[in-house]
């Protein structure tokens, strides 16, 4: 299979910003208990609750206000650099995430692809076999919910295949990559830059405490 140096750029950075994410799940204790028995199904269950909510916030209209959060941000904290590490700085911050982006459709569907990458980097699986994988393309808004039940199964297809001995990783990442480029194509179609809500979303759980104030 021939690989451009654009796609092979793509891979490295998937793959990079894969291992980011699992540090930063790490770091607020998520994985103190990875050896558990059902861990591997607890975090592909936070995938499909990630969807979920992906499919009722978009079924409500509840989209985010990129612009006006920026605006936001801009009039509080004009041409100065925020510094995160002063609490009230980052309140200021926080509380405008929550009001203007928080829990709309566009960042449910980071969630989604910041879980599956975690999920990837976890299991050490290598991202480069997205080049083998041919898109869909969506063809309406009601489609929303057919592609997120078909990014759910794909996680049944992850635990089924990772329970199979003589499973390759190879097709686990397939199965992983599959996923993500169905997030990435959802994304596409409602012309949602994924991108910038994923790094939206990683400053603000970085900002979250432990387990992000919960038990597990």
């Amino acid at each position: 299979i021939f690989i451009t140096k654009q796609k092979k750029k793509i891979m490295q950075d998937l793959n990079e910003l894969a291992r980011k994410i699992h540090n930063n799940a790490k770091a607020k204790g998520f994985y103190n208990y990875e050896n558990a028995d059902g861990f591997l199904q607890h975090q592909l269950f936070e995938i499909k609750k990630e969807l979920g909510e992906a499919s009722e916030a978009h079924k409500k209209q509840k989209f985010a206000d990129v612009q006006g959060f920026q605006d936001s941000v801009n009039e509080y904290f004009g041409t100065s650099k925020i510094d995160f590490e002063d609490k009230i700085s980052a309140g200021a911050w926080n509380e405008r995430f929550e009001y203007f982006v928080k829990d709309t459709f566009e960042d449910e569907l980071s969630d989604v692809k910041v879980r599956k990458l975690d999920l990837a980097a976890w299991q050490k699986l290598d991202l480069d076999c997205l080049s083998v994988y041919d898109s869909f393309e969506m063809k309406s808004k009601y489609s929303v919910s057919k592609y997120l039940n078909k990014i759910c199964k794909v996680c049944d297809k992850i635990e089924r295949q990772s329970k199979k001995e003589k499973s390759s990783c190879y097709v686990v990442s397939y199965y992983a990559v599959k996923g993500l480029m169905m997030v990435d194509e959802i994304a596409n179609y409602f012309k949602i830059d994924l991108d910038k809500h994923i790094e939206l979303k990683m400053q603000y759980n970085s900002l979250r405490a432990k387990l992000h104030g919960k038990q597990y």
